[in-house]
């Protein structure tokens, strides 16, 4: 995701086809952890609870947003990644990660100011 902020045009197209290849891959394993169950209501890619990969994923759910403002582009579409989005929500949303999730609009400023330094270098 680096790469959409430090990046010209065509860098940021390709970075970004990238990261879309990556959540389309999120969005398979997701269906294939979860299976039926996901739709019957298991909210995480484990089941009920948030699990090590839920963490692993969710840590990065800041950065996608902000960057994905910054690129004007939404990685997160509910209607290519449906079950993604519904789990990205969930974990949001969750008692134990709600209030430390990253302010997306802090992490907006800190990726201009990158884009900045890297336009003066």
């Amino acid at each position: 995701m680096t790469s959409i902020v430090k990046s010209g045009t065509e860098e940021k197209a390709k970075a970004a086809e990238e990261v879309f290849a990556g959540l389309n891959h999120l969005e398979a394993v997701l269906a294939e952890c979860s299976g039926e169950g996901y739709k019957l209501g298991h909210p995480f890619f484990g089941g009920d609870e948030i699990g090590y990969l839920d963490i692993a994923v969710g840590s990065m759910l800041g950065w996608l947003r902000a960057t994905g403002k910054l690129a004007g582009v939404e990685f997160l579409d509910v209607e290519k990644m449906p079950l993604l989005v519904a789990w990205a929500q969930n974990f949001c949303d969750h008692e134990a990660v709600k209030d430390s999730m990253h302010d997306e609009d802090k992490l907006l400023e800190f990726a201009k100011l990158l884009q900045q330094q890297q336009a003066t270098k």
